[in-house]
């Protein structure tokens, strides 16, 4: 399977885990899912993704989608210190995300999508 056609089963995967919110917005269905014993059940919960590149300001807000490190996107596994995170807000829209995509390298582009971005730069509020 080329870089392509993993490219079109993660959009497909992201799309078809996602519904039409009531405000006309993007809704999102939850896909955590502990299959292999790694999740840290952190899914649906809201938070605030912390600049990566200087870790001093927030950049969106959003919800945990997928907290399995074995999660795979384009080709690679997300990774014991990421989750998947839901952008629902892009407060900083040039802000760069953590690991660039095909179609995406601003969070701007990544409004209404999830993406991967590291867990000690993801704020959690009340926990």
């Amino acid at each position: 399977m080329g870089l392509r056609e993993k490219y079109e089963d993660l959009s497909s995967y992201v799309y078809n885990n996602h519904k039409q919110g009531q405000q006309g917005g993007v809704g999102h269905t939850c896909t955590c899912q502990p299959q292999n014993g790694n999740s840290s059940n952190k899914c649906g919960m809201k938070c605030k993704l912390i600049d990566w590149v200087v870790g001093t300001h927030i950049v969106a807000e959003g919800e945990i989608a997928i907290d399995d490190p074995l999660h795979v996107v384009e080709g690679a596994p997300i990774g014991v210190g990421s989750y998947m995170v839901w952008v629902q807000t892009a407060i900083d829209h040039n802000a760069l995300i953590w690991r660039t995509q095909a179609n995406m390298r601003t969070m701007e582009q990544a409004l209404g999508e999830s993406i991967p971005w590291p867990k000690q730069h993801v704020f959690i509020p009340n926990t």
